[in-house]
């Protein structure tokens, strides 16, 4: 997805009167309770690479959500407090790649382990009933961002370590979710979808959109884009080139998200066929311990 640079950036809240806002209203959902599952801590060179520990910690990831999801990309859930939030928060895990000069949230991924919650972000757009009914121990990626400043950098890299990390704590088996198109047109997202379809495609799970999220008639009508194979390899966006990469498949037909003006593909990865790139990249140093 093509992120625009955001031309006034947002101040953080801590100390601000908009802070004891969110806090007086946060605590009636119990937010300030918000601990990490499976924590993991570790440092590279001036970063550092964890689990959110506490309230203030979610909260810095919260809004930098917010700064990518809302104000840089025109989100329509935007909301007074500035923050990206919604209820699975409470019950993931949230890996960031922190500044430990400034203290500055660079990076973040929120994860939903199968381990502390039957509840994944996925159902609402998918039919997810045989994937989650196998007892392998599962994990959902979602909500990804990094700082418009810092997406040329080593903190792309720093935050797939975080992950790497992350799943061999848990010792997950597949790892799935949501992964967005920056387009609403059918024909683009199916051309996307076919030309992904031909390699790179897992139906053992019988995974389709709800019918809510599915494209109506209408909007398949309207659609009048011509994309060939050429272009549509062109569309796919740099994180779901990413997780191609390591290995993972699509295994639904495309979803269409009108509330954030994108279409989504569901991806899974079963990491026992992650590629020998990607396993000597981010998880061969677990395996030598």
């Amino acid at each position: 997805m093509k992120l625009n640079p955001i031309k006034k950036p947002i101040s953080k809240v801590k100390d601000s009167s908009l802070f004891k806002n969110v806090q007086s209203e946060f605590s009636r959902i119990k937010l300030k309770t918000f601990k990490a599952k499976a924590p993991i801590n570790f440092s590279y060179k001036n970063f550092q690479i964890k689990t959110a520990e506490n309230y203030e910690e979610l909260l810095d990831v919260l809004q930098l959500r917010y700064d990518v999801f809302h104000h840089e990309l025109g989100g329509v859930k935007a909301n007074r407090h500035l923050i990206d939030w919604d209820k699975f928060d409470l019950l993931a895990d949230h890996i960031l790649v922190k500044d430990k000069e400034t203290n500055e949230t660079l990076a973040t991924y929120r994860l939903l382990c199968s381990k502390f919650t039957s509840k994944f972000y996925s159902e609402n757009e998918f039919n997810l009933n045989k994937l989650l009914d196998n007892n392998k121990v599962k994990l959902e990626l979602g909500r990804a961002c990094v700082a418009t400043s810092k997406r040329r950098t080593n903190v792309v890299y720093l935050i797939w370590k975080g992950l790497a990390t992350y799943m061999n704590e848990v010792n997950s088996d597949y790892v799935f979710g949501c992964t967005s198109l920056n387009t609403v047109d059918y024909n683009t997202a199916m051309a996307v979808y076919d030309f992904l379809k031909k390699e790179h495609f897992d139906d053992r799970f019988n995974i389709n959109p709800l019918q809510e999220y599915a494209f109506n008639e209408i909007e398949k009508k309207e659609s009048t884009e011509f994309i060939n194979e050429e272009q549509a390899s062109l569309l796919i966006p740099t994180l779901l080139k990413s997780y191609i990469s390591a290995g993972s498949k699509i295994c639904s037909l495309p979803a269409i998200d009108r509330d954030f003006n994108c279409v989504d593909l569901f991806t899974i990865l079963d990491l026992e066929n992650i590629t020998p790139k990607y396993h000597k990249k981010y998880f061969s140093h677990f395996s030598s311990n």
